[in-house]
């Protein structure tokens, strides 16, 4: 009787722990074994052609709400937090940018073509810090909702001229009644 079931007991959990074992060498990536005077290669996972971007501020405030967001809209891809999120896409217009925002111009368009994006989500918010500092400085805070919206129009803007078969949007987070509320802004 013991028999009966400890073998065939046995047979399932060594099935198991060998699968488990396959199963585990295949998901993690292949180091190539070799001693340490010798080179090294790691291979790299396979990369899709073709994600989604969601745009960004970086403050804190925005990390959970902007997880949450990306969820709702079926964006599978990457975030890119900056400061500001479209504020400094808007000040890389290709005609008009500053010959120091050159090379943040060109890193980040080569950025969003190795990603190959196929939808890239806008997002900007009110009490941006970096917005209010920039009113305050200039002695216009009472317009800096306003600039915003230019500024996210703009990067709507910029972004379908670099890729244009690209789905460009831009949404507004607010917040009220202690919830963050994502409206689309149109061109």
């Amino acid at each position: 009787m013991t028999r009966r079931f400890v073998f065939p007991m046995l047979g399932v959990l060594v099935t198991g722990a060998v699968l488990w074992g396959v199963w585990e060498l295949e998901a993690k990536p292949r180091i190539q074994e070799a001693r340490k005077d010798q080179e090294f290669s790691y291979e790299l996972p396979q990369k899709t052609s073709s994600l989604d971007v969601l745009i960004n501020c970086l403050e804190e405030l925005m990390d959970g709400p902007a997880e949450a967001f990306a969820k709702w809209r079926g964006l599978q891809g990457i975030p890119l937090d900056l400061p500001g999120g479209p504020l400094v896409i808007s000040k890389l217009e290709s005609d008009s940018v500053h010959d120091g925002l050159k090379p943040a111009q060109r890193a980040a368009i080569e950025f969003l073509k190795r990603y190959s994006p196929r939808r890239i989500v806008l997002v900007s918010h009110d009490d941006c810090i970096f917005y209010d500092v920039a009113g305050a400085w200039e002695n216009k805070s009472s317009s800096v909702h306003e600039h915003q919206l230019e500024d996210l129009r703009a990067s709507m803007r910029v972004i379908q001229k670099w890729f244009p078969n690209a789905e460009v949007t831009g949404y507004m987070a607010s917040k009220e009644n202690n919830k963050m509320v994502f409206r689309p802004i149109t061109l």
